[in-house]
């Protein structure tokens, strides 16, 4: 049981992590000075997705 506890709590790490890594390439995309010719990503909606991922995945870790 504790070894199903910590996958759980280590998916909400990493989900945590991509969250914070695609807020902050939101934030630079948003700050940039040139905004011609660069690509496109969804960060705001990878930033949801990864949240959701990681609150998800931690309750049901700290539930088991």
């Amino acid at each position: 049981m504790r070894r199903l506890q910590a996958g759980w709590l280590t998916v909400a790490a990493a989900g945590g992590a991509v969250a914070l890594a695609a807020s902050l390439a939101e934030r630079r995309r948003m700050r940039r000075r040139e905004t011609h010719g660069v690509g496109w990503m969804p960060w705001s909606g990878i930033v949801v997705a990864a949240c959701f991922v990681a609150l998800t995945a931690l309750g049901v870790g700290l539930k088991s």
